[in-house]
């Protein structure tokens, strides 16, 4: 999806992930690097300015192809991209789809990530798999929250905590946990195999995060492994709401609604 705020502007190297990702999974996993810089550039929708702008005056490196390089490498850190491709080749690793698209696999689909077409077969796999990390992740944040309660001394907190997910999905939350204090505690759980630190966040979910302020907060079961049940880490966001209001994290729009007027 194009992003009109970066016509004038470099994008942060991390918001190069996704696309890059995209496009090589659009071609068939791999490809050469001098096919993925304007493709890159199209989709930020970047001035000529900027695409041709060197990285300093006294080469004619173009600034725009060693950002993208630079995000290149970040992934192949992630174990996102393979670090032992043909030379002049950019490859997806094996686990790719499995670690970078299971946060998203509505978002997956819908950008045609994969070459050809999915199978009513596949969406389904896709989903169930989504589901079951999902639920996962809350059951393991639900049992550490009591664990915590119990730790401190609030036995009677821990047995009143809850995965309101059950009981209403749509609620902007999946567990109502509580503070030492008494005083209720909302968690959004966003839960992934990978180990990264981005995720999708819903309309929904921003509104009920702006008006419970510090007593919204997010947390993200990171490394999930199915199999053994259970993940790598879980890291608590406090506050999402005022790190989105300090700038202290990025949110980039991926879908938008669109209404037709009563006229068209």
């Amino acid at each position: 999806m194009k992003n009109n705020k970066f016509n004038e502007v470099y994008p942060n190297q991390s918001l190069i992930h996704y696309p890059l990702v995209l496009e090589l999974f659009k071609r068939g996993g791999k490809a050469k690097p001098n096919e993925l810089y304007e493709s890159l550039a199209d989709y930020f929708e970047l001035s000529d300015e900027l695409r041709k702008k060197t990285v300093n005056e006294n080469t004619k490196e173009l600034k725009w192809h060693n950002n993208v390089r630079w995000a290149r490498q970040q992934l192949v850190d992630k174990g996102i991209l393979k670090n032992d491709s043909n030379w002049g080749i950019w490859e997806l690793s094996d686990n790719a789809i499995n670690s970078y698209f299971d946060t998203d696999i509505e978002h997956a689909i819908s950008e045609d990530t994969v070459k050809g077409k999915f199978t009513q077969e596949q969406l389904e796999s896709l989903l169930e798999k989504q589901k079951r990390i999902g639920e996962l992740g809350e059951i393991i944040v639900e049992e550490y929250e009591k664990k915590y309660l119990i730790s401190k001394g609030c036995i009677k907190l821990a047995e009143m905590v809850r995965r309101v997910s059950q009981e209403n999905c749509r609620e902007g939350y999946d567990i109502i946990s509580f503070y030492e204090d008494g005083s209720e505690k909302y968690i959004e759980v966003k839960s992934s195999t990978s180990n990264q630190l981005e995720f999708y966040i819903s309309i929904n979910e921003y509104e009920k995060a702006k008006k419970l302020g510090d007593r919204y907060c997010i947390a993200l079961v990171r490394g999930i492994n199915l199999e053994l049940r259970n993940c790598k880490e879980i890291k608590e966001i406090n506050n999402f709401n005022q790190l989105i209001n300090t700038n202290k994290v990025n949110l980039v729009p991926i879908k938008w609604r669109v209404s037709l007027g009563e006229n068209h």
